[in-house]
């Protein structure tokens, strides 16, 4: 009679066939109670950009916001004019402690680190950027991701194929309303 022999193993790839949860997707976040953030984007094409500026507090609130047509070299350097307007709508508020959130990495570096781009038609641009925040009491340069930029991204989509009512910071659209209101339920009650 042989004994009834029982094997017992663990499989260490067990867990590869259960579900993988993708990441979370970005999401815009409040800025700190004495902050404003200032959410900047250009959509570019050859025909025209659109530039978007769009300033909310620590409930996720309009505060204010720009935006306008313009005609640019390049993605780099309408993203440069919108910063710029990003900054003199900053210069306008009355505000100490500004947040600006940019979805060009390459321009958040070059204005936090002064290092040098490769090209040369955003460089009088990224100085002018730096003289005009002189000015500011506080300021921060941060990279966000275009999820977490939706609705800068949405006015300067909107301004570029000149379907953006003149009126957007008073009387906003229902589509960027539904970005402002899905944005404030991440800010702080």
């Amino acid at each position: 009679m042989t004994p009834n022999l029982t094997l017992h193993c663990s499989i260490p790839n067990a867990n590869l066939h259960r579900p993988v949860r993708p990441p979370p997707k970005p999401k815009w976040l409040p800025p700190l109670p004495t902050q404003i953030k200032i959410n900047i984007d250009a959509s570019w094409t050859k025909e025209g950009s659109g530039l978007a500026v769009v300033a909310r507090n620590s409930f996720g609130c309009l505060v204010s916001g720009l935006a306008t047509f313009t005609f640019a070299a390049s993605p780099l350097v309408a993203e440069a004019l919108a910063i710029r307007l990003g900054v003199l709508l900053a210069l306008s508020l009355r505000a100490s402690h500004f947040l600006f959130e940019v979805d060009s990495l390459q321009l958040v570096n070059l204005l936090s680190h002064s290092t040098t781009s490769t090209d040369w038609a955003v460089l009088p641009l990224v100085d002018h950027i730096r003289d005009l925040t002189v000015d500011l009491v506080s300021h921060s340069w941060v990279w966000t991701s275009r999820m977490a930029n939706q609705a800068a991204d949405h006015i300067a989509c909107l301004v570029r194929r000149r379907q953006c009512p003149a009126e957007w910071v008073q009387f906003p659209p229902s589509s960027f309303s539904h970005i402002l209101l899905y944005d404030a339920g991440h800010a702080p009650t």
